[in-house]
């Protein structure tokens, strides 16, 4: 039956305060993202903050991409991965989680654990503390999870870099000149000696 005003005596309805979820202004605003396995190459090699690390990719639990199955089953995707030469990386065998989960305003956002969150009014900025992510590389490095650099890699990726030099130098426009400061400085990092590790022996099975 349809409400009528009539039917009520003014004064006798209350109204009641609106009620709002104290926990949505904690979602970030943010896409939703899926949770992701690293993986590695042995020939995906660059500077991080002045320093020689892997260049680890992901490996995406999207169903449908990749290779992965509808029920997120990996095996597709990690005989993909293994075939081009990527070793997937998994939390279980390396003993360290790296995908962390937040809320998002359209579902779970996976991020890594060293990305600082700062979230200002409806503006998500996501700055990653590479230092935590070297710590982390270097501990791969270190377990033997990550084999270390090798050393003709390192030559064929600095040759690479001087290629890079040696066209950005020969223009004179300012652009050119800016980006021949920037490749020379990347090319002296490059140079200098790796920090030498020594990865640790795996533990014989008793």
């Amino acid at each position: 039956m349809a409400f009528n005003p009539s039917d009520t005596e003014a004064g006798t309805l209350q109204g009641r305060p609106v009620t709002r979820s104290k926990g949505r202004s904690k979602r970030l605003n943010l896409p939703a993202t899926p949770p992701f396995i690293f993986k590695y190459h042995p020939v995906r090699w660059g500077l991080i903050q002045g320093e020689w690390a892997p260049l680890l990719s992901k490996m995406k639990l999207d169903p449908g991409v990749g290779g992965i199955g509808a029920n997120l089953s990996e095996g597709g995707a990690r005989e993909n991965a293994r075939q081009v030469g990527w070793t997937v990386l998994d939390p279980d065998t390396i003993g360290e989680d790296y995908c962390v989960v937040y809320d998002g305003v359209s579902g779970p956002v996976h991020l890594e654990p060293w990305v600082e969150i700062k979230q200002v009014g409806g503006r998500v900025i996501l700055k990653p503390d590479l230092d935590g992510y070297l710590a982390f590389l270097h501990r791969l490095i270190d377990a033997g999870h990550v084999a270390p650099l090798d050393e003709d890699i390192k030559a064929a990726l600095i040759a690479q870099q001087e290629s890079r030099l040696s066209r950005s130098s020969t223009k004179e426009d300012g652009a050119s000149k800016r980006q021949a400061k920037t490749d020379t400085a990347k090319l002296d990092a490059m140079k200098k000696p790796s920090r030498k590790r020594k990865p640790k022996k795996a533990a014989a099975n008793v």
